[in-house]
C-alpha cells in the first residue's frame, strides 16, 4: 500500500505549476499572433503608401 501512495504522489503536478506552464504557452502564442497580424498590416500599409 505504501508503494502505491508514493507513486501516485510523484505523478501529480501541483495545480499552480500546471497553470503557470499553460499560461506561459498561451501568452507566447497570443503574442506571436498579435505580432503576425500587425506585421501584415504594416507591410500592406507600406505597399499602399509607396505605390505611386
Amino acid at each position: 500500500m505504501e508503494k502505491e501512495k508514493v507513486q501516485v504522489q510523484g505523478a501529480q503536478i501541483p495545480r499552480n505549476e500546471a497553470y503557470s506552464r499553460y499560461a506561459a504557452v498561451t501568452r507566447d502564442a497570443a503574442q506571436h499572433r498579435n505580432w503576425t497580424f500587425y506585421e501584415a498590416i504594416n507591410y500592406h500599409m507600406l505597399q499602399y503608401m509607396f505605390q505611386a
